[in-house]
């Protein structure tokens, strides 16, 4: 199994909210052919560096990341499971991604005081992680 990596949109937000956790991957801006591009950190890290790297080198949080290049055209792009554990972590919001009939799927967020739903009226999805995505994407919006 395979984990599945934030959208370039989700990568925005969380760079936007302070998200400063570690991932081996990031997303970063082509001026040439003007748009976003997903990397591995080892290409990054390669620039000006004699040898190799261990794997632990790859991991890098924002802060790192913009030390090795400039700051508007990296952003870390963490898994989704990651990025859920920050919020629950920091900002004491779950999210649920909940089946349904069919293979679809849906989600509910809340804060951990109570668990209360903060809004209970969500689409329906045809992957857990695209649920997942957009639950990510709409409480980094509307909640912190």
């Amino acid at each position: 199994m395979k984990e599945v990596l934030v959208s370039l949109e989700t990568a925005k937000l969380l760079k936007e909210k302070g998200f400063n956790g570690k991932s081996f991957y990031h997303y970063h801006y082509d001026m040439d052919n003007e748009h976003f591009t997903l990397q591995d950190n080892s290409i990054q890290l390669f620039i000006g560096c004699e040898g190799g790297l261990d794997t632990e080198d790859h991991l890098l949080n924002q802060i790192e990341l913009d030390k090795n290049g400039n700051t508007s055209y990296n952003l870390i792009a963490p898994t989704q499971s990651l990025a859920q554990k920050w919020l629950r972590d920091v900002h004491k919001l779950i999210i649920n991604v909940i089946a349904k009939d069919n293979n679809i799927w849906t989600y509910t967020t809340g804060s951990m005081e109570g668990f209360i739903n903060i809004d209970g009226d969500y689409e329906d999805y045809p992957t857990y992680e695209e649920a997942l995505e957009m639950a990510l994407q709409e409480t980094l919006k509307y909640y912190i």
